[in-house]
């Protein structure tokens, strides 16, 4: 790497910053992992959402402050794209950055980074057009050419789900084009390359400056969470305090207030837990309903559909991030809308990694699944009434309507055998209605439309919404085997091991504990193959 590319500042001067800036202008665009750094040196990158001289120009002053800051060289970098900071940052080469939404989540979530700040206004999508263009409206873009930044970027993910919505379907009825970075973006709709380009606030602001020219802005996108400052967790806690505390404290002092002016952001604020919240989210619905291929570099996570995708998108993000953090692969988290499609996806040996019932052990390991882990606790099957209903006993249901989740549940079954041991047909002597999920039929049983509800106590304490207040236990039957995580055997068996060795130790680490308890399960342990025998006999076949 060239030494222009590095700003050792440990100036205690504003000259610091002058001379930042004169270095930063021929910044390196790429380091590798396993690079070669000074002890003196810190690595300062961000994310490549300007073009290289501006990116310089607008983060030398940054580069300077830590480098006074801290007593010792910062050198600032970038890359040429979104896909080589992400997998930099994750490889942990940086000791700082700035880094877009997704990327915030993808560091912060694995460990290794600590959120120091983030801007102090929301991130949206804004559909730039030029000031005296015909556009109006998001509609009139129809059959028109809109630029994008790239393809991983923030601004363009939310500006195709927009799109999308407003009935814009990207190669069908509106013309769509990635670019490297928001300024060629916004060059092109100036050339008249494009009608629109979909952009960021701060990014318009710094480009409207240097260009003198205005734009209108004629529709955006709701909001997430905005860029952020990230430190390594290798840096002593007290740098990595200092450096949070001056990053708020930009807005106070006539510095500061011109690092922020640079930047085009209006300041920056701390982080609370559940800021980028709606950033999970939001990456997880962009897969987690679809029931077609995931790109083949990524890893396909399976969780059979005991909610609604969306309500599983909210509650297993972090098992999704941390299966991608044990393996060091990108993973997308799939479901189905049916049990009936989850079992036929399994045949079909759609995913990598699956969480299963147990009454899909057999059909798993006969499809070329290997058991890694099952949870230690077992599920039980419980008939659920009312706190205030009269009913007794099981058979006190005869003749009534029982609410139970999709007919292929593993607690359906069970409920069924259960109803046939008891001496009722379940198709004849009561109504039985199947609710699409776990929740539907408890709430169908609490708005009064059936006189019973078959569920689980597990599913209830999964569910952040739900719980046993005002039901009351009509009859509980004998524990099933729990849940289990499965691999397909074309993985690797060292990353096989690797995952089955990391699920097992969850409950062990503080690490682990959190992401039990932000996904509601309980400890996993070893499978043993005896324990779901009960589960694979004809008499569990689905009627």
């Amino acid at each position: 790497m060239p030494n222009t590319g590095t700003l050792s500042c440990s100036l205690k001067t504003a000259f610091c910053f002058t001379l930042a800036l004169l270095a930063a202008s021929s910044m390196a665009q790429d380091i590798r992992p396993g690079e070669e750094k000074t002890k003196e040196t810190y690595v300062f990158a961000v994310f490549p959402y300007l073009a290289a001289g501006h990116l310089s120009a607008s983060y030398a002053p940054v580069a300077g402050h830590l480098s006074q800051l801290l007593g010792r060289g910062v050198r600032i970098t970038s890359t040429s794209s979104y896909e080589e900071f992400s997998r930099l940052l994750q490889a942990g080469v940086f000791d700082v950055a700035v880094v877009q939404p997704f990327d915030f989540v993808a560091a912060v979530d694995d460990g290794e980074y600590e959120p120091l700040a983030r801007v102090d206004s929301e991130l949206r999508a804004n559909f730039a057009v030029r000031s005296k263009g015909p556009i109006k409206s998001l509609s009139d873009l129809r059959g028109k050419r809109l630029s994008l930044p790239p393809k991983a970027a923030a601004v363009s993910r939310m500006a195709l789900k927009q799109l999308r919505e407003s009935g814009l379907e990207p190669a069908k009825n509106i013309h769509v084009r990635h670019f490297k970075s928001f300024d060629s973006c916004l060059h092109s709709v100036l050339a008249q390359r494009a009608s629109a380009c979909a952009t960021g606030r701060a990014a318009l602001r710094l480009f409207q400056a240097r260009m003198r020219t205005g734009f209108r802005i004629v529709a955006e996108t709701p909001s997430m969470a905005p860029v952020a400052f990230v430190a390594h967790k290798r840096l002593p806690v007290a740098e990595r305090l200092a450096i949070k505390q001056a990053i708020l404290a930009w807005h106070a002092t006539p510095a500061g207030k011109v690092i922020l002016i640079r930047l085009g952001f209006p300041g920056f604020r701390g982080i609370s837990p559940g800021d980028y919240d709606v950033v999970r989210h939001f990456a997880q619905a962009e897969t987690l309903g679809a029931n077609g291929e995931a790109p083949p570099s990524r890893l396909r996570l399976g969780v059979f559909p005991y909610f609604p995708p969306q309500e599983m998108a909210e509650t297993l993000a972090p098992l999704s991030h941390e299966v991608g953090r044990i393996t060091g692969q990108s993973v997308d988290l799939r479901t189905t809308k049916t049990f009936i499609r989850y079992m036929a996806s399994l045949e079909a040996q759609l995913y990598d990694v699956a969480l299963i019932q147990p009454f899909d052990y057999g059909r798993a390991t006969t499809n070329g699944y290997e058991p890694l882990a099952r949870m230690k606790a077992d599920i039980t099957t419980v008939f659920y009434v009312g706190s205030a209903s009269p009913l007794q006993r099981l058979k006190d249901l005869k003749g009534k309507t029982l609410a139970m989740p999709p007919y292929e549940a593993g607690v359906s079954r069970v409920a069924r055998k259960t109803l046939r041991e008891a001496g009722m047909n379940p198709e004849q002597d009561l109504t039985i209605l199947y609710r699409r999920s776990h929740d539907s039929c408890v709430q169908l049983l609490r708005e009064g439309g059936a006189s019973a509800c078959v569920t689980s106590p597990f599913i209830l304490d999964v569910h952040p919404k739900e719980s046993e207040q005002d039901l009351k236990v009509l009859h509980r039957v004998k524990p099933m085997p729990g849940l289990l995580f499965v691999a397909h055997t074309r993985l690797p068996g060292e990353l096989r091991q690797r995952l089955r060795e990391a699920i097992f130790s969850w409950h062990e680490t503080a690490h682990g504990r959190q992401l039990l308890s932000q996904i509601r399960y309980s400890a996993f342990g070893p499978v043993e193959a005896s324990d779901y025998a009960c589960c694979i006999s004809a008499e569990w076949d689905i009627e």
